[in-house]
């Protein structure tokens, strides 16, 4: 059977799962990682849960602010490399 685009995800990227784990890891809750960023806390979930990924401005300070915990390179997909 052949998958139809409607049942087929985009591909993801790693970064999402790694911010999650340094925010729950240094107990960082996402409305002061969202103010430090500077962004909403809702576009802060969309980068999360994989529905959007941080422009290059924001993939900085999230490696700069994650000690390189999430580099840059993390947000991107493969055939972006």
């Amino acid at each position: 059977m052949v998958a139809r685009m409607a049942d087929t995800k985009p591909p993801q990227c790693p970064a999402p799962a790694a911010l999650s784990h340094w925010l729950q890891a240094n107990g960082v809750n996402l409305k002061d990682f969202a103010a430090d960023m500077p962004t909403s806390r809702q576009t802060l979930h969309r980068w999360l849960s994989g529905d959007a990924r941080p422009k290059a401005a924001a993939r900085r300070k999230i490696a700069k602010r994650t000690d390189g915990f999430v580099p840059e390179s993390q947000w991107l997909l493969a055939s972006e490399l």
